[in-house]
């Protein structure tokens, strides 16, 4: 498997480490920027308000990524953010999640449309599509995780995940053995459909 950490260092106690997740993500950021700042330039437009409203979106993007993801985990059943809430902020423990990015992106796309007296209707219309193509560059991050995988398989395609990474019910080694076992890579179908769309 991949590292997920391209590479690490030390300042005095912390540890800075580059991730594949992240440069994947924005690397998708990029990407759907570029097209969509495109598409603006098409229909006539400034294009740079569309860099200038990634700004904006960016770090909205980020915050609504995390509080989706620990909602989600706390109305799932789980007390660990309720029991250590600093750790809301450690998202290298954790995770972001694809829906409060964009929910809190939106927001802060519509507050930069308003301020600037942008039409928000023809920026949603040149923003969509991209948004697909942006999340598909970034999904083989999902298989360097080894997360969002789906049920065990025969198939030729099936990936291997290792026991940490494994979830419930299939963390039985003896009946779901790490060197025979193969999963579903739901990751790589969803990336097939962001194409295909």
């Amino acid at each position: 498997m991949i590292d997920p950490i391209i590479f690490s260092f030390n300042i005095g106690k912390f540890t800075i480490a580059l991730r594949w997740y992240g440069v994947l993500v924005m690397t998708g950021v990029l990407v759907a920027t570029w097209i969509t700042a495109a598409e603006f330039k098409r229909r006539g437009e400034n294009p740079d308000h569309v860099w200038d409203a990634l700004i904006w979106m960016i770090p909205a993007g980020m915050i609504g990524a995390r509080l989706w993801y620990v909602a989600n985990a706390t109305l799932g059943g789980s007390t660990y953010y309720m029991d250590n809430p600093i750790q809301i902020l450690n998202t290298t423990q954790g995770g972001l999640h694809f829906y409060g990015g964009l929910l809190f992106g939106a927001i802060a796309l519509m507050l930069y449309t308003r301020k600037f007296k942008v039409d928000l209707w023809l920026f949603l219309d040149a923003v969509a599509p991209t948004i697909l193509i942006g999340q598909a560059v970034a999904r083989p991050a999902n298989f360097i995780n080894q997360e969002l995988y789906g049920p065990p398989t025969t198939l030729p395609w099936g990936i291997k995940i290792d026991a940490f990474h494994r979830i419930a019910p299939w963390t039985n080694l003896n009946v779901y053995p790490v060197e025979s076992i193969k999963f579903h890579p739901t990751f790589a179908y969803e990336i097939q459909l962001e194409y295909l769309s």
